[in-house]
């Protein structure tokens, strides 16, 4: 078995470069722990802490912890090429939250870097009965723009557990999404990558042309009359 290092606050854990949890608890060859990817699309692993306690525990901040430097002592582990699952220490990087942040943004090309608004994730809905996919800038933004701002709450419980929530499961959009839909509730969010190219994002609109876009196709025409816009 390859080289492995303790995990620190673990006794009796070991994890590999390649992201393996070993477990040295009951098995004195090493037994590895199965893992499991959740909602958010990050490999977990359950240990069991001294105190008894079972603990969820990141696959990457494990391995990031083990054999990544962090002389700064950064708080989050950013996975340099978008995909969640890929836990080589290559693939890592410790930056802060506000980066963290930022950089995943720029990966899911749906915010411009200079826009300067709060974080939002942006979601897509998959209908479960014709399977059409939905992007919107938010659970709050899909709220918002269907009248009722009280079902954010119904979409953010949808993505955590996998159910039904109108009509559609639910889920935080990959960068490697491609919705049918772009749902323009807010005009600073920019098209996914299966869309047209728009080399600048929409320009701001009035109240009464979001109110018109509630759902809507982004079209060669938009796309000009964004370019257009532009000073």
């Amino acid at each position: 078995m390859e080289t492995a290092k303790l995990i620190e606050g673990y006794p009796g854990y070991e994890v590999t470069r390649d992201g393996k949890i070993i477990s040295r608890v009951k098995y004195a060859n090493g037994k590895i722990r199965k893992t499991h990817v959740n909602h958010l699309g990050y490999e977990k692993v359950v240990l069991v802490a001294p105190d008894l306690r079972r603990v969820t525990e990141s696959v990457h901040r494990l391995v990031a912890i083990a054999f990544v430097p962090n002389p700064m002592g950064l708080p989050e582990v950013d996975h340099l090429d978008g995909v969640k699952t890929n836990n080589l220490p290559s693939n890592f990087e410790w930056v802060t939250h506000k980066e963290n942040l930022r950089r995943a943004r720029v990966r899911l090309g749906n915010w411009s870097a200079s826009v300067g608004v709060k974080t939002r994730k942006p979601v897509i809905a998959t209908d479960a009965t014709t399977g059409v996919e939905t992007v919107w800038a938010s659970g709050r933004a899909f709220a918002l723009a269907t009248g009722n701002p009280h079902r954010a709450a119904n979409v953010s419980k949808a993505i955590q557990t996998g159910g039904l929530s109108y009509g559609s499961h639910w889920r935080f959009a990959r960068p490697e999404d491609r919705p049918t839909i772009v749902a323009f509730d807010d005009p600073r969010i920019l098209p996914l990558k299966n869309q047209p190219a728009c080399d600048e994002p929409r320009p701001p609109m009035t109240q009464e042309e979001l109110a018109a876009m509630d759902r809507r196709h982004l079209t060669e025409s938009d796309c000009r009359r964004a370019k257009q816009a532009q000073p």
